[in-house]
């Protein structure tokens, strides 16, 4: 038993004259209208339209925005060399993932960043947290060593260093931590 399939579509404009078009452009939009029929057509270029509105002009959150934050950090007056700093938001509109964070030299000066390196920090009031952990060990076998600073700057519960950052380059030259 012989099963009888519809032609293909080059069977069916084999014996008509086709305008060939000119570029590749073309070409597709030709081949691509005589495969749809005008309905969905319409129905796709509508579909494309609500996407590319939709997809348009939504504003930031002012959490997206990071501004240029630099700062120094001392404790009991001397630079606090080689600690990880990191701010965490007191505005509980801001989402848990957004921490600014960045690493002091032996100065103690630090830049912050949150999306990309040293972008800063977005607008918003944040608890400071400071740890810094020691390599201790040989040379041939080093390793990590407990936080060294008092631990109320681990926790923002517990910190009691207050920043705020505002939509403009930001210095934090005056962090003083006591142990």
């Amino acid at each position: 038993m012989k099963l009888d399939f519809p032609p293909t579509r080059s069977k069916l404009f084999q014996d008509k004259e086709i305008a060939r078009p000119s570029s590749t452009l073309a070409s597709t939009a030709l081949a691509f209208s005589r495969a749809l029929p005008f309905r969905h057509l319409l129905v796709i270029g509508s579909m494309t339209m609500t996407g590319m509105l939709v997809g348009c002009g939504k504003a930031k959150q002012p959490w997206e925005v990071a501004h240029p934050t630099v700062g120094v950090v001392k404790i009991d007056g001397q630079p606090l060399a080689n600690a990880q700093i990191t701010l965490v938001p007191e505005d509980s509109k801001v989402p848990d993932t957004v921490r600014p964070r960045g690493f002091t030299d032996n100065t103690g000066s630090f830049e912050l960043s949150t999306y990309g390196e040293n972008d800063g920090a977005p607008v918003g009031k944040y608890k400071l947290l400071a740890m810094r952990f020691p390599v201790i060990g040989t040379a041939d076998n080093p390793s990590q060593g407990p936080n060294d600073l008092p631990p109320k700057y681990s926790r923002a519960d517990t910190s009691d260093v207050s920043v705020e950052i505002e939509a403009q380059e930001n210095d934090l030259s005056s962090l003083q931590l006591r142990r």
